[in-house]
């Protein structure tokens, strides 16, 4: 070997002899006397740390649009959201989506601007303005420096009042929104979790994408966006939630001088609408009964050659409720709520069938869900699925909260809090969504006493009440040919097979 492979070789050795020198010095050394004891004892949790959550203001513009303002932060930046109580619950039957377009639309340009104008103009003012719509509201969000807040909302003002939905620009969108729905039929946990929503809640309310389907997508009209943003987007059925270190005088005369002008016939397009009064003219939740829940059933959207299945296990449960959605939560939180829950530790950390496996208990106006979810590799899906159903059965059956996890729980619930309020974009996150969502006057700063006073009884009692092992809804989304037949002999329900929009395929046998 010549001198040159020499001095290579000693160069890849030297530090991987340094390496394990390294590993051997740092070697954990047992402590008094005790073999197995390599490492100190966890230290135990301090006290839960003082916090108040920032003191709130409340007035009205003059065109009655409320505001909630929150002074925090210590640097020249705001935030705001515009919240709009109208969202994708209320698309028209066969024409989900209309929501979620119309709101895209308005960043599309204005009689004043091309979308292109409106873009640069946001990027010279280092401003952002986002728009969407989710299940029950819709938003518009900004962020600016602040001395360029008043230019920012004059932008935000023009795209309310007298954005165009020019033709050209609608088709660019729907063209866009149909290729992004198909680019999901590629993502598992997409398909998956629009399944167990539309097997939860039937083809209404929640049940349906709220970015719509390429059916729905096609459907809908430049019409169909322009009457919903006429109706939708109006000062009636709005409110404001504005964060950052400026004071309330100069927060309150901004916002006076932009939106406090703002009225529904602003709109070009609204003088052809009916006369209906404005404040009729948002739309409104359908009505919504629940599913009615039945025995056990698993339902596969075949994917041949996955490597991993998403398999969701769950079932519908009650409507959001003030009084009790700390206790569910808390129930939860042994399950599948936090890391050390017993369905992750089992899946991941005993197993390793998954990366992370996770439960929540959602709860929205008109009806709720308990859902438990992982992806698993393809050839564990039927034992993870074992698993799962031992976690759900356990803890409602022989298996109840324990104590130490309630505890846990619990304290992780209180202890973790104050950092859902980090920064201006968190303090936002939190106020908009309590006003968005309408939340009882005091809603976070009573967030603590709630979690408090919830005992492991109460707890246990939510979700035995929400959760029943024998009445669920099964999605498994992967490898049919090469697991099916393994999760068929689980015998845990009939096996149903759906389409990629969650809608039963014909029976092999019958051809129904």
């Amino acid at each position: 070997m010549n001198t040159r492979n020499n001095m290579i070789l000693w160069t890849l050795l030297i530090p991987l002899a340094l390496l394990l020198g390294g590993c051997v010095k740092a070697a954990p050394v047992a402590s008094s006397g005790s073999v197995g004891a390599a490492w100190p004892a966890m230290p135990e949790p301090g006290p839960t740390p003082p916090f108040s959550v920032p003191e709130s203001h409340q007035f009205k513009l003059s065109n009655g649009v409320p505001v909630t303002f929150v002074q925090v932060g210590t640097i020249p930046m705001v935030q705001l959201q515009l919240n709009i109580h109208s969202g994708s619950a209320s698309d028209p039957k066969g024409k989900s989506g209309v929501a979620s377009l119309a709101a895209a639309m308005l960043k599309e340009g204005t009689s004043e601007h091309t979308a292109l104008e409106l873009s640069e103009q946001l990027l010279d003012l280092s401003s952002g303005i986002g728009m969407g719509a989710s299940l029950e509201y819709s938003s518009a969000s900004v962020r600016c420096l602040e001395d360029k807040l008043g230019p920012t909302l004059a932008l935000l003002s023009e795209m309310l009042r007298r954005s165009t939905f020019a033709p050209d620009d609608v088709e660019r969108l729907r063209e866009q929104r149909r290729s992004s729905l198909l680019a999901e039929k590629d993502r598992l946990p997409s398909l998956g979790y629009k399944a167990f929503r539309r097997l939860v809640y039937g083809d209404a309310y929640a049940g349906r994408s709220g970015r719509g389907t390429l059916g729905s997508i096609d459907a809908i009209t430049r019409d169909d966006m322009v009457a919903w943003h006429a109706r939708a987007w109006i000062p009636e059925n709005a409110s404001v939630v504005l964060v950052g270190r400026m004071n309330l005088d100069s927060a309150e005369a901004m916002l006076e001088e932009h939106l406090g002008g703002w009225s529904a016939g602003d709109f070009p397009q609204s003088v052809a609408m009916d006369p209906v009064p404005a404040t009729e003219l948002s739309p409104a939740v359908p009505s919504y009964e629940p599913e009615p829940r039945k025995a056990t059933t698993v339902y596969w959207i075949d994917r041949p050659g996955a490597a991993q299945s998403y398999v969701t296990v769950g079932q519908s449960a009650p409507a959001w409720d003030a009084q009790l959605q700390a206790a569910r939560s808390l129930g939860n939180s042994a399950l599948g709520g936090q890391f050390t829950a017993r369905l992750n530790m089992n899946l991941r950390e005993d197993k390793g069938y998954t990366y992370g496996a996770r439960s929540s208990v959602s709860g929205l106006t008109q009806g709720g869900a308990f859902r438990a979810r992982a992806s698993v590799k393809t050839a564990t899906t039927a034992p993870a699925l074992t698993e799962f159903m031992y976690e759900i059965r356990g803890i409602i059956g022989e298996r109840l909260i324990s104590d130490e996890e309630f505890a846990a729980g619990q304290g992780r619930s209180l202890q973790g809090y104050p950092s859902n309020f980090e920064g201006i974009r968190g303090v936002l996150g939190q106020f908009a969504s309590a006003d968005a969502r309408r939340r009882p006057e005091g809603w976070l700063a009573g967030y603590r006493d709630r979690v408090s006073v919830v005992t492991r009884e109460q707890a246990q009692a939510q979700l035995g009440s929400i959760v029943d092992p024998e009445q669920l809804v099964i999605v498994i989304v992967g490898d049919y040919a090469a697991v099916g037949s393994e999760v068929e002999a689980l015998e845990l329900g009939p096996m149903v097979m759906l389409d990629d929009e969650g809608f039963p395929l014909p029976s092999k046998e019958t051809g129904d």
